[in-house]
């Protein structure tokens, strides 16, 4: 499930992506790469980092999820804010879910 607000577009179609989740992790993390988009690991549960709950959606089941991606996507200079996507990986190892978070510095 890829998942924005009203009026925001998500992640698939901001980069021009045929994507279907659920999708190998690895694999995305490759895809990431490919489009030169950074990212940091914002909660393992393996690890013992907390994972934060999705934001937008109540159909994720939390003890499924092991793991959480932020993803870092461009900057619109112009309305001041930055792409930011969360990325949710469940216990097989699939990206489940991308939701958007966006970031609004210098407000």
């Amino acid at each position: 499930m890829i998942i924005a607000n009203d009026g925001e577009v998500p992640f698939d179609k901001q980069y021009n992506l045929s994507i279907k989740l659920p999708m190998r992790e690895d694999a995305f993390l490759g895809l990431l790469k490919k489009l030169h988009l950074d990212y940091t690991l914002s909660g393992d549960l393996t690890k013992g980092l907390e994972i934060p709950k999705p934001r937008l959606s109540n159909r994720i089941k939390e003890g499924d999820i092991v793991r959480m991606y932020q993803v870092y996507g461009g900057v619109d200079k112009a309305n001041r804010f930055g792409r930011i996507y969360r990325v949710f990986v469940d216990k097989s190892g699939d990206v489940v879910y991308i939701e958007n978070a966006f970031e609004y510095p210098g407000m």
